[in-house]
């Protein structure tokens, strides 16, 4: 399956399970190819406004370019948000995304690494988050 196959498929499976959890959600069809600052997904719910960027990997770590990571930042700071990454390890078999602030993560040379152990470790899972921004729990680690 071709990546933007895999990733797109990615996005609307976080979209569904944000909505499900009880955060509004939408999908930015096309994101990136404006130049203008974006990302993939922007949910939001009384406890909070959250940009998105969402990747599958069948990998036990993903890369995340840093010029995708500073542009979510930039929109999540005009709309007075807060840019996270998403990340779907499918070799986990669990189904779920762990969703990671993106002032966490650590810079790898021109990239940002996240590995399945650190996303464990920080990161919130899908529904959880979307019960978050839905204000039906409290704030993230």
């Amino acid at each position: 399956m071709p990546r933007t196959a895999k990733g797109a498929r990615g996005e609307r499976e976080l979209l569904d399970l944000l909505w499900s959890s009880g955060a509004g959600a939408v999908r930015v069809a096309g994101s990136g190819s404006t130049g203008r600052p974006s990302a993939d997904l922007i949910a939001a719910g009384p406890g909070g406004l959250a940009v998105i960027e969402v990747k599958v990997t069948s990998k036990d770590a993903v890369y995340v370019d840093s010029a995708e990571v500073r542009s979510a930042s930039r929109l999540a700071s005009a709309m007075g948000g807060r840019a996270y990454v998403a990340v779907k390890f499918t070799s986990l078999r669990t189904g779920d995304f762990f969703i990671v602030p993106v002032e966490k993560m650590e810079r790898v040379g021109s990239t940002y690494k996240i590995t399945v152990e650190w996303a464990r470790r920080v990161g919130v899972g899908a529904r959880e988050f979307g019960m978050i921004l839905a204000g039906r729990i409290s704030q993230l680690k």
